[in-house]
């Protein structure tokens, strides 16, 4: 069956919409599994948090304050896909300061937090 499918994320921080570059990455966290083994036999697994990460460009217009995105921290974040599905994360901060990209017009963040929560 054919329907619509991913074609835009949109990245909101302390209810603030950012404006962003197509192309953004959210893996949501969870749970990572490592599979534990011995010489003939699989013994299971361990398991371990894992963080979420979204990796984001922001056009930059007169109304961006880059200092203000090099400061998230202990944030709100909000990920929104065309699909349907919501995500939020508190706290996310910014793991280093933005690059920006005089090219594409953009400063290039990653945020990472906890796991991500789906909104229903």
């Amino acid at each position: 069956m054919a329907g619509k499918l991913l074609s835009e994320l949109t990245f909101k921080a302390n209810g603030r919409t950012w404006n962003t570059k197509k192309g953004a990455t959210f893996n949501p966290g969870g749970t990572n599994r490592t599979t534990k083994k011995g010489a003939r036999k699989v013994y299971g697994f361990t398991e371990e948090i894992a963080e979420s990460k979204l990796e984001v460009e922001i056009y930059i217009d007169a109304d961006t304050s880059v200092a203000e995105l090099n400061a998230i921290k202990d944030a709100t974040v909000e990920c929104g896909l065309d699909t349907g599905q919501s995500y939020a994360v508190s706290p996310m901060w910014v793991t280093e300061p933005g690059t920006i990209d005089e090219n594409e017009g953009t400063i290039k963040l990653t945020l990472e937090g906890p796991p991500a929560e789906e909104m229903f």
